[in-house]
């Protein structure tokens, strides 16, 4: 298309009716759509050969598009709850302060007294002096230490600290998954906004095609027009396409900073 934009500039700097500007620009035209076209070949070589190594298929393979990813959450506050209850590290740090803070509780109890038990049955079959044949015995002995020499109030002093920094990691964590949340939540809202402009986007270069071609029938538009315009319908469904990429991948990563997903 830059290349009949060219001859065509040429004939009518050649005809006086553009000034020669116009065919500079024309060749700095092809100059440059020769250049992209070179560097999509490279990138499209570059993308079969990763293919080919990624999943041992032929190059030439046809591949079709996957099926959109689902929405993961209705809205940001939906994704930070599900967060909070599938997020394997958000659990972790949440059990981990409950043992801290239940160590807490097992050194309070240190202060309390040793209570120890002891039964004892028997069963004869000489009666003796009491007339039954069995009996029974229950021993209960406490101890209690007033005094150790600082030792409990040294390791309850560890244990709460120990809590203390459990809960703060705890709070940490949260305050990371929260923000991980937020971040990842603003990438998928831009990119499904991004989404759903280029799909009417798509519907106006539709359109525009259209009219180009009932002009060149009509005579009103020249056929190179008529090609920019499929020229740019064909790009709009490139960067459609590229979008929808976008959109799956903000999905992906908002399903894993969710713990929703697996990679």
């Amino acid at each position: 298309n830059a290349e009949a934009h060219y001859a065509l500039a040429k004939r009518q700097v050649a005809a006086g009716a553009a000034p020669p500007l116009a065919e500079l620009q024309a060749e700095l035209a092809v100059s440059r759509a020769e250049r992209s076209r070179r560097q999509a070949e490279e990138s499209l070589t570059t993308a079969e050969q990763a293919f080919a190594m990624l999943t041992g298929l032929p190059a030439s393979t046809e591949v079709t598009l996957p099926s959109p990813q689902p929405r993961p959450a209705a809205n940001v506050e939906d994704a930070l709850s599900q967060a909070k209850s599938q997020r394997p590290d958000l659990q972790v740090a949440e059990l981990q302060a409950k043992a801290a803070q239940l160590q807490v509780q097992a050194e309070a109890m240190g202060w309390l007294p040793d209570v120890s038990a002891r039964y004892t049955y028997s069963l004869t079959q000489n009666l003796g002096f009491q007339g039954e044949p069995d009996w029974w015995m229950v021993v209960l002995n406490a101890t209690w230490t007033p005094w150790d020499g600082g030792y409990r109030i040294t390791t309850q002093r560890d244990a709460a600290s120990n809590a203390r920094a459990a809960q703060l990691m705890q709070e940490k964590a949260l305050l990371e998954v929260e923000q991980e949340i937020r971040v990842a939540w603003s990438a998928f809202e831009r990119a499904e906004a991004s989404l759903v402009s280029v799909e009417r986007e798509l519907n106006l270069a539709r359109e525009s095609l259209r009219l180009a071609e009932l002009g060149f029938q009509a005579g009103s538009v020249s056929g190179l027009d008529a090609d920019d315009a499929r020229l740019g319908l064909e790009a709009t469904e490139l960067t459609l396409l590229t979008e929808r990429m976008n959109r799956d991948l903000a999905a992906i990563r908002l399903a894993v900073a969710m713990g929703a997903w697996t990679p």
